[in-house]
């Protein structure tokens, strides 16, 4: 039998849930700047204080969004990383994964390649961090593959990192925007890793 702690805590779990759920949604549409904490609260109807509740405010909902989206997108994408197959397999299967995450999570996506303005530096701190550690987490295997190919010290596997993961972002943009559904995740893997130089 559940008690009552218990599912006042579910209750509490599953209203935080659609507050974010709801916030990403509005932030994706509008954009952060033009959403307010009444905005959200009318959208999961409920009231501006019961929003307070959760979350002291906008920038702090903002930020347990953003980790609520990067640890989904860490728990599916990085599996693809840790087989036991060699670099440009794993590489092309971590392509597939990452553009079909974003394409299941078009609103968090969306929010991600936003234009924020200068008074939300916090906001812009936290994405260029984010950005940062998905770049640390994904360089390694660039790493691999330079290795791989025979490519000595010269080559920087970190800007390279930052260069696939702008291939990417604009790819996944011009679907998102355009939804043009020119090319499968897999057609786009596979192009990708045709830019990687052959081997030596």
């Amino acid at each position: 039998m559940i008690s009552m702690k218990e599912d006042n805590k579910h209750c509490k779990c599953l209203t935080r849930c659609k507050i974010i759920k709801s916030a990403e949604a509005l932030f994706s549409k509008y954009g952060y700047a033009s959403v307010s904490m009444d905005d959200i609260a009318r959208e999961v109807k409920i009231t501006k204080a019961a929003l307070y509740y959760h979350f002291d405010g906008k920038e702090k909902l903002f930020l347990e969004m953003m980790e609520e989206g990067f640890s989904k997108f860490d728990d599916k994408v990085l599996d693809s990383l840790k087989s036991d197959n060699d670099a440009d397999t794993r590489f092309r299967q971590f392509i597939i994964d990452y553009i079909e995450f974003a394409l299941k999570r078009k609103s968090f996506i969306k929010i991600m390649v936003q234009k924020f303005s200068g008074k939300d530096k916090s906001v812009i701190e936290v994405i260029r961090k984010k950005r940062e550690e998905m770049a640390k987490i994904i360089e390694p295997f660039i790493k691999d593959i330079f290795e791989e190919k025979g490519f000595g010290k010269e080559c920087d596997s970190y800007f390279a990192t930052f260069m696939f993961m702008g291939i990417l972002h604009n790819v996944i943009a011009d679907e998102l925007i355009f939804q043009n559904h020119k090319w499968s995740s897999e057609h786009i893997a596979d192009q990708i890793l045709m830019l990687m130089p052959a081997k030596k």
